[in-house]
């Protein structure tokens, strides 16, 4: 069944986040994605050694720190090694995914760029199958299940095709940051089935493998040298709050996708991200007061997108109860089973 409270906290964090970068990119023209998640980063870090460094909260759950667990690599083991190569691979594609997001984002409005977003069902599903070699995703998902993510991502066509503003280079990197994102949130499923692991820990490993990856990525672009010009607004006030409401969203944010990716799985992650952009959609048409911007089409794809999401959610509670009693079915008739053997077998000493 679906864990609803990470499920809510997810698209809290989400929301917040998508519309104080936006607000931070339009106000200020801020365009240092890479020193922007930088920072978020090291938000991430001080998140984690305050919550170890308060026993009410983390009595029942310590972070495991030591970086020792997180870079060891003994090539004669071939569970290590797969796991250190699963951590570099999840804080590659996570830094990927979040500086291609908010190039994206920069260039888009809300609703366009939200809805161009939910093409991650999809690419998750084909890297299920096809990638990870997951043989159980074509049994898990029906012919109706499957049916609704192609008609949601059929939808997000018809509404990115009725753009009245197009920007070519905020779609690329839109389309690289989709890919990025459902490489990684498939990426963490597998880690987290391999490693057994909780959320909070695989949240400060991958922040911890992020650093010098995002490190790297920014002495070698021109935000070496751009983000001074884009920190000078540090005078105002509210250049400064919307800053800081970025961050804290943003280092949010990273927990409650990997929270919810573990309790869940890396295709309901991604759907309930398609729900709550919906709703995400709506503010921002509403916010940004250019409604007669939006085509027909865009408006078309969005309820297409908002019916076959819903028909998703159904589908996948049926077909998760219906699972359920089939394995109480079972577990009852082996116990049946187990009964009649153990009196044959007391009957036949006597």
């Amino acid at each position: 069944m679906l864990h609803f409270p990470s499920a809510i906290f997810y698209g809290a964090m989400s929301t917040i986040m998508v519309f104080s970068n936006k607000y931070l990119f339009s106000e200020w023209n801020f365009d240092c994605p890479i020193f922007l998640i930088l920072v978020q980063m090291f938000s991430n870090l001080a998140l984690i050694f305050t919550y170890n460094s308060i026993d009410k909260l983390s009595h029942n759950l310590k972070i495991d720190t030591s970086l020792h667990k997180i870079i060891n690599y003994d090539s004669d083991n071939p569970v290590v090694t797969k796991l250190f190569n699963l951590r570099i691979f999840i804080g590659l594609f996570y830094s990927l995914h979040s500086v291609l997001s908010l190039k994206a984002l920069s260039g888009l409005n809300i609703p366009i760029y939200i809805m161009f977003k939910r093409c991650t069902p999809l690419v998750n599903l084909i890297l299920s199958i096809f990638v990870f070699k997951n043989t159980e995703t074509k049994k898990r998902h029906s012919k109706n299940i499957i049916f609704s993510i192609l008609m949601m991502t059929f939808g997000v066509i018809i509404a990115s095709i009725g753009d009245i503003e197009f920007d070519l280079y905020s779609y690329i990197y839109c389309g690289f940051s989709v890919i990025c994102q459902a490489f990684y949130l498939s990426t963490i499923q597998k880690y987290g089935e391999i490693n057994k692991t909780n959320s909070l820990q695989t949240y400060y490993e991958c922040t911890i493998i992020s650093i010098p990856i995002l490190f790297v990525f920014f002495i070698f672009t021109n935000e070496r040298t751009q983000f001074i010009n884009d920190m000078k607004p540090l005078n105002d006030t509210n250049f400064i709050l919307v800053f800081f409401l970025v961050i804290i969203s943003g280092s949010l944010l990273c927990f409650s996708q990997f929270w919810c990716t573990l309790k869940n799985n890396a295709i309901t992650t991604s759907v309930l991200g398609v729900l709550k952009s919906l709703i995400q959609t709506v503010i921002g048409i509403l916010l940004i007061k250019n409604a007669d911007k939006m085509s027909n089409l865009t408006y078309l794809g969005i309820f297409i997108n908002l019916v076959f999401g819903s028909l998703y959610t159904y589908l996948k509670y049926i077909e998760t109860e219906s699972k359920k009693d089939i394995n109480k079915s079972e577990s009852t008739s082996q116990l049946i089973g187990n009964g009649k053997n153990n009196t044959q077998e007391n009957g036949s000493c006597c």
